[in-house]
């Protein structure tokens, strides 16, 4: 009886942790442990071993800090990527949606954060002293700034702006198709690459 409880806390534990990731509640979260379950030696086997892989060799990257298994990361290292335009993103998940959309051939730099007094982010958590030194060591000639059309992604683009407004780089902004409030990871490749294709100046 005392397995069985223990199984039980095990089961209740790993519905706990599946709900808690991003479009997941209890119910898909159950759903998940029971098809993982179904099955546990293969497919529960295969997902731990997959985790432990990417705990262990994912690395962030030391130029543009996207996350990859070598740093420089893939995108950062293809000699075939314009190193002369820069992606200005938010996160990650925004750098791959882009990459999704295949019509960029820059580079990117990973923001990690955005301007916010409530959350106490401040332009520190930008790594923009990182990007500056980037558009000097490699010339960039242009700066596309690609945070979501949201109150914190406006505010922290126009202070990007302000940072580089003695420069002689070209600012400029994703254009239609980003709706206001919407996020670069839940947006399809066509409207991506409308708003790359119409960019405007900043």
């Amino acid at each position: 009886m005392h397995n069985n409880k223990n199984e039980h806390n095990a089961i209740e534990h790993l519905v706990y942790l599946f709900s808690k990731l991003p479009g997941l509640g209890p119910r898909s979260a159950r759903r998940i442990v029971l098809y993982l379950l179904n099955d546990r030696h293969i497919r529960m086997n295969l997902l731990a071993s997959a985790l432990s892989e990417a705990a262990v060799k994912i690395t962030e990257c030391e130029e543009c800090f996207n996350l990859d298994h070598s740093s420089p990361c893939q995108v950062c290292a293809n000699v075939n990527r314009d190193p002369n335009i820069i992606a200005v993103v938010e996160s990650v998940a925004d750098l791959w949606a882009i990459e999704r959309s295949n019509n960029f051939n820059g580079k990117y730099h990973v923001l990690g954060s955005t301007l916010s007094a409530v959350n106490q982010r401040t332009p520190e958590n930008l790594k923009l002293l990182q990007l500056k030194r980037r558009c000097i060591e490699n010339n960039v000639r242009e700066l596309i700034i690609a945070t979501n059309s949201t109150l914190e992604g406006q505010t922290t683009a126009y202070y990007i702006t302000e940072f580089f407004k003695d420069s002689n780089i070209t600012i400029s902004r994703l254009a239609s198709g980003i709706p206001m409030g919407g996020e670069l990871d839940y947006l399809d490749e066509g409207t991506l690459t409308a708003a790359f294709n119409l960019r405007q100046p900043f």
